[in-house]
């Protein structure tokens, strides 16, 4: 049997979650200047990806809680970034990234691609393509 106190230590959601914590806070870092969180940025790539998407499909290619999606949503449908029609509330809205929104992503995307880097530099190029690997499973367990 696991000792409680050893849970943390050996414990894959909690090193999951504290990497991704760790990750989530450098790219909110170096999305700042252009008013984006690495949150906002992911929806950005999943609609730039998906062209036009519903809310409720978004969230689940997004493995992310509906209620959080909306939070992101709201600043980046204020901000004329996305473009969201239909739907009575949130049921069946259609979500489309707006010309705006695709430049925004473009500027983003340099700021991505230096964390990114940076993270891949740290743990080394194979590790990292192994980490992706590793990942793309657990999120299919």
């Amino acid at each position: 049997m696991v000792e409680i106190s050893a849970i943390s230590q050996i414990c894959l959601v909690h090193h999951l979650r504290r990497a991704a914590r760790a990750a989530s806070q450098k790219l909110d870092r170096a999305l700042a200047p252009l008013g984006l969180q690495a949150s906002q940025f992911t929806v950005l790539c999943a609609l730039a990806a998906a062209d036009t998407v519903t809310a409720g499909d978004l969230a689940r290619q997004l493995a992310m809680e509906r209620s959080t999606l909306n939070r992101n949503l709201g600043p980046l449908t204020q901000a004329g970034w996305v473009s969201a029609t239909g739907g009575r509330g949130r049921r069946g809205l259609t979500l489309t990234l707006t010309p705006q929104g695709r430049e925004l992503l473009g500027d983003a995307t340099d700021s991505w691609r230096a964390v990114q880097r940076e993270i891949a530099d740290k743990i080394g190029p194979s590790e990292a393509g192994r980490l992706l690997s590793v990942l793309e499973l657990a999120c299919t367990a």
